[in-house]
């Protein structure tokens, strides 16, 4: 039965409800895998299934320090942040680089780098921890306007947005590293156990 939510930033209740049945996706698609199938990757360059997980849980994570500094009242609004112009342009140039069909491939900034070590099937229960927490943020942060709450991403502060095309751009990424695992297990060299 899906949750129902009153929300004073009503565009969250969608995204929220999609990104709550994520992790049982993950599970549900890639659990029965073995661990060498969920650490199986063609080329150095792509990552593994497990991979693409643990970039959602250190990418998410970088944002967590910034969600409770905006929580507690200790976050400024960044320099760049009050030029309407730019913090529309970085919201808009983020969030089609992480669209489920990029217009082009980008790399990530380090800071967002998995840890490439092979993982179990602990990652499961890992990225279904990491997603409540997430969401509990998020949930947590209806508190404020998202239109006029801005910040910097944790990966440069010249990057710099509303709250609300942070949360599009986190739940969106969500949503494409799902389905850049799922292509792993259409390549026919995908391992069979």
């Amino acid at each position: 039965m899906e949750n129902t939510y009153t929300m004073h930033n009503a565009y969250l209740i969608p995204l929220l409800q999609e990104a709550e049945r994520l992790p049982q996706q993950f599970l549900d698609t890639f659990g029965e895998l073995s661990v060498s199938q969920l650490n199986w990757k063609p080329q150095n360059t792509i990552w593994s299934i497990g991979e693409n997980m643990n970039h959602l849980i250190t990418c998410n994570e970088q944002y967590f320090q910034k969600f409770e500094q905006l929580l507690s009242g200790k976050a400024t609004t960044p320099l760049l942040g009050k030029f309407a112009f730019w913090r529309k342009y970085c919201g808009n140039l983020v969030f089609n680089a992480v669209l489920e069909v990029p217009k082009r491939k980008s790399k990530t900034f380090h800071i967002f780098e998995p840890p490439h070590l092979p993982v179990t099937h602990s990652i499961f229960g890992d990225f279904d921890h990491h997603q409540k927490l997430l969401l509990q943020h998020i949930r947590q942060l209806d508190q404020v306007d998202h239109n006029r709450t801005y910040l910097s991403s944790p990966a440069s502060k010249s990057i710099v947005f509303s709250l609300k095309d942070a949360i599009r751009i986190l739940l969106e990424h969500e949503k494409r590293h799902f389905r850049q695992a799922k292509n792993l297990m259409k390549q026919t060299d995908f391992p069979q156990v």
